[in-house]
């Protein structure tokens, strides 16, 4: 083995392992009804104008949001900096989308007039989901993770109304669909010592580190770690209801109307975490120990004896041939960094 060689490996391997990424895992979740959505309340109020058999149609919307993201956190102890890693598919986003319609009729056909109470409420319900890769902060291909659903449409109606007139009957028959669109993304990450919690590092961008000063290279560097995330949900319900009033013998007809129930868009930040994170220290810089010089020739002794150590002399060649050989061999090695 060339000294060139052996120099390499005694004092740039360990300087080259001291600069370790570690890492840990980052998982984060949130659950709450959105914002807002709750207290919504739609009257369609009394439609078609002018006509002689008439709906009013009233909704109660709500939708219950769940998220999680999970991946890891990734640091550079030769830079001192941290940045954040998503699992592929380890990003998802469902919506529980429910509904409560309620409806009254009534006409006014040769001379007759009725208008009925409220009917009792019918319950729509659907579910929504998609799965990305997380943690789509700025710059990250998925970013915004988008949901984009067509509600299908079905029957949440079909009943007799309770005229109280001898001469007439009725149905009213309710149909519902619609469609919903939202998005996903994050607005920043952020990672602070757990000595100095004041010392929060900032991350807004996907796939760039940002510096994290770690107190000590003697210890574990321990952290808490969070991420705000904005949900903006777009929905539109559509009621599609119809009427056969049964007078006298005679039918007489509401064709069926579409009526768009637009719910207001939603728009609300979620903040993810706080997760504790902790990173191994590195391995200590033994590059100054004069130990390990490549010129220390072996003392004689028992070698059976355990507290003998044998130390290899240095066949200091020079020859082109074995150093061009060794130091093809050798590079991999000291280039590896430990993952």
């Amino acid at each position: 083995m060339s000294c060139r060689a052996l120099f390499l490996l005694v004092f740039l391997l360990p300087a080259l392992a001291s600069g370790a990424e570690e890492r840990d895992r980052f998982d984060v979740e949130h659950e709450e009804q959105l914002l807002g959505l709750d207290d919504f309340e739609y009257d369609s109020d009394w439609i078609p104008s002018g006509s002689a058999i008439q709906v009013r149609l009233f909704a109660h919307a709500g939708n219950t949001m769940y998220l999680s993201m999970e991946g890891e956190a990734v640091y550079e102890w030769d830079t001192e900096s941290i940045h954040l890693e998503g699992d592929e598919d380890g990003g998802w986003f469902d919506m529980d989308i429910g509904a409560e319609i309620t409806a009254q009729v009534r006409f006014d056909i040769l001379g007759y007039v009725w208008e009925g109470d409220l009917i009792d409420p019918f319950l729509y319900g659907v579910f929504e989901s998609i799965t990305f890769d997380p943690y789509l902060l700025l710059g990250h291909p998925d970013r915004p993770a988008v949901l984009d659903a067509e509600l299908p449409r079905e029957t949440i109606a079909d009943v007799p109304l309770g005229i109280d007139l001898l001469i007439a009957s009725g149905q009213l028959h309710i149909e519902l669909g619609g469609d919903v669109h939202a998005e996903v993304e994050s607005i920043q990450a952020q990672v602070w010592p757990a000595e100095d919690p004041t010392a929060i590092s900032v991350l807004t961008e996907y796939a760039t580190p940002v510096p994290l000063p770690a107190p000590s290279r003697e210890v574990p560097l321990l952290c808490g770690a969070d991420i705000t995330t904005r949900i903006r949900v777009d929905m539109t319900l559509l009621l599609y209801p119809s009427v056969v009033i049964t007078l006298l013998g005679t039918d007489y007809t509401l064709a069926e109307i579409e009526v768009p129930v637009e719910i207001p868009t939603q728009e609300t930040d979620w903040l993810l975490g706080p997760e504790d994170l902790e990173f191994a220290a590195p391995p200590p810089d033994t590059s100054g120990d004069d130990d390990d010089s490549a010129t220390t020739k072996g003392t004689e002794g028992d070698a059976d004896d355990p507290g003998y150590a044998a130390v290899s002399t240095c066949n200091c060649a020079t020859g082109p041939a074995e150093s061009s050989w060794f130091a093809l061999f050798l590079l991999p090695l000291v280039l590896r960094r430990r993952r």
